[in-house]
């Protein structure tokens, strides 16, 4: 009998035992951690780099540890080395991209839905400039996590305005009208012995296509329609009062730099390249992006310059022109919604200064961009990042080449409506090949 109620009680308690185990096995489980190593492409920031963008080599995200494959690629060969992985279907799970390449990668990312979670539109514009949404996302789903705004900003050279007694950047359109007399030098034949500014040409100058964009905007104009399948670039609009195509006067206007018997007359292929000529003391104002400051620093490490905001019209103050890089996620990824997970992770202050710190690139996010108002280095161009525009680039190089080609029949011609009218037509072709 008391055999029976001894192991009566062992099998109750074996049962007891057996129900925990289960339980806790269960849980133990529930709570286990899964390691997933996510494959990353970048160009111009090396893996320390990238580390430290998410605070060391691995980071949690949920109930996962992420661990991190990354591959620095060479810029030259990026876009075609990256449409050659997703061809193979060996394409990395994350990769970084800007704005201007949307229209080659578009179809090959998969997107954030922002109607369907928690982080949406107004997230986004909470963390991020105006530009962001605009030219990121597409029937509400973000394409690109930002990490990077640049503007495009006056750099002038400190000795030349310094032995003129102007003591800083012009501000206006009508600024640097009025300084050109002074800082333009040219012989008894008019041909010029020191440059003013980098506007006129094409090829010569190194932004020329988004100088170009950025006129037409500063005169209210649009690169393209609000479907982006358009251009708007000839679309008549308000400015000063008048009635204006802003095309063809944004082409009339820039194309003035190059005329030797426009009083505007600032540049001449003769200097070479823009930016070459500004590190070698014969241009007095390049206009550039934060990223152009390395370039000239090292062609001439004893360049002495300074830069100040982007000349806006006095009709038509705060409009800016900017590029966007940053984080994409691949439609052939096997980890598509932990990647993107991941990329929410870094949208919070910590990480942002720790890139900001180590990489020096003008920041996204709101709350960085606000820390830098008083910073030497960085304010003009977070300041700008707030009132950037851009548009959507279905071809980079081929949109750059069409805006070379109407500047050269403008300025070959003189013929501004035809030339706008012209660069209009094949962008429109170009947007309906995408």
């Amino acid at each position: 009998m008391e055999t029976k109620f001894l192991n009566k009680n062992k099998i109750i308690v074996a049962a007891v035992a057996l129900v925990l185990l289960f339980a806790f096995g269960a849980n133990l489980f529930r709570f286990a951690t899964k390691k997933v190593t996510l494959t990353v492409w970048g160009v111009d920031l090396s893996r320390s780099e990238f580390e430290a963008l998410f605070g060391g080599k691995s980071v949690r995200v949920g109930r996962t540890n992420v661990f991190f494959d990354y591959h620095e690629k060479n810029v030259e060969e990026y876009e075609t080395a990256l449409l050659n992985s997703f061809i193979s279907s060996q394409s990395p799970d994350i990769f970084m991209a800007s704005n201007e390449q949307l229209g080659k990668f578009k179809n090959l990312i998969y997107p954030l839905d922002l109607k369907s979670r928690s982080y949406n539109i107004a997230s986004l514009n909470n963390d991020f400039p105006t530009i962001v949404e605009k030219e990121l996302v597409f029937d509400s789903q973000l394409y690109l996590m930002p990490l990077s705004i640049d503007t495009l900003a006056l750099y002038y050279n400190r000795n030349i305005f310094d032995s003129l007694s102007i003591p800083t950047g012009p501000k206006t359109w009508d600024d640097v009208r009025n300084l050109l007399p002074y800082l333009r030098k040219a012989n008894s034949q008019n041909q010029l012995e020191r440059a003013v500014i980098s506007m006129g040409d094409s090829d010569t100058i190194k932004n020329s296509s988004d100088i170009l964009s950025l006129v037409i905007y500063q005169l209210n104009g649009s690169i393209l329609n609000d479907a982006k399948d358009r251009s708007a670039i000839n679309e008549f609009v308000s400015f000063n009062n008048q009635r204006i195509d802003p095309g063809q006067t944004a082409l009339s206007f820039y194309s003035s730099f190059y005329q030797p018997t426009n009083q505007n007359y600032s540049w001449s292929r003769s200097f070479g390249n823009d930016i070459d000529a500004f590190a070698q003391n014969k241009l007095a104002m390049f206009i550039g992006y934060f990223s152009d400051k390395a370039i000239i620093q090292k062609k001439n490490p004893n360049l002495s310059f300074a830069v100040s905001e982007m000349p806006q019209s006095v009709h038509n103050m705060g409009v800016n022109f900017g590029k966007i890089s940053g984080l994409s996620v691949s439609k052939q990824s096997q980890n598509k919604d932990l990647a993107w997970a991941l990329l929410l992770s870094v949208n919070n202050d910590f990480d942002w200064n720790n890139l900001f710190a180590i990489k020096k690139l003008p920041p996204a996010r709101r709350s960085v961009i606000s820390n830098l108002y008083s910073d030497a280095d960085f304010s003009i161009f977070a300041k700008q990042a707030l009132s950037a525009k851009s548009f959507f680039n279905p071809d980079h190089r081929k949109v750059k080449s069409l805006f070379n080609e109407a500047i050269d029949n403008a300025n070959f011609s003189k013929d501004y409506k035809n030339a706008s009218s012209k660069l209009s037509q094949n962008l429109t072709n170009l947007l309906r090949g995408y």
